[in-house]
């Protein structure tokens, strides 16, 4: 199986906060807190928008879930997730097969003339760096997120 080099990992993270930038209307719901305090001792607070805590939790569970089941089944269930649950989640899990597919064209705008809109329609059981990219996606995106403020 093929595998992804440290310093092309690394190249992906930068492109996963601007994927989750790009889709902030969608990821980014809640707003926090914060105080920050300046190298002169004066402390600002300032009101910053927040990504639910729910979704660091659904990367985990994304990567979990391609080891213990198939890459296939685990993006099938969170494209799904919230259709099933009736809409109980806590957050929309399709955000998280979305958000991969968009860093994995973010980081190969020129592999594909027309892109699916869907990861289980990028998906290639057969093609085994289309399964690196996707555990290398959803590995950056999860990463990416502990930069931003936890609502």
């Amino acid at each position: 199986m093929s595998t992804i080099s440290k310093k092309r990992f690394d190249s992906l993270i930068p492109l996963a906060i601007d994927v989750i930038n790009d889709m902030k209307a969608e990821f980014i719901i809640g707003s926090t807190d914060l105080v920050f305090t300046a190298s002169d001792g004066t402390k600002e607070k300032r009101t910053v928008r927040a990504v639910p805590n729910a979704f660091h939790g659904y990367f985990s569970s994304f990567g979990a879930d391609m080891i213990n089941s198939t890459p296939l089944a685990a993006i099938i269930f969170f494209e799904e997730a919230d259709k099933a649950s009736g809409g109980r989640s806590k957050e929309n899990k399709a955000l998280i097969p979305r958000s991969i597919l968009n860093l994995i064209k973010k980081e190969n705008p020129n592999d594909r003339e027309v892109w699916p809109t869907e990861l289980s329609k990028y998906y290639c059981p057969d093609d085994k760096s289309c399964i690196v990219k996707i555990a290398a996606a959803a590995a950056a995106l999860k990463i990416a997120l502990r930069t931003f403020p936890k609502s």
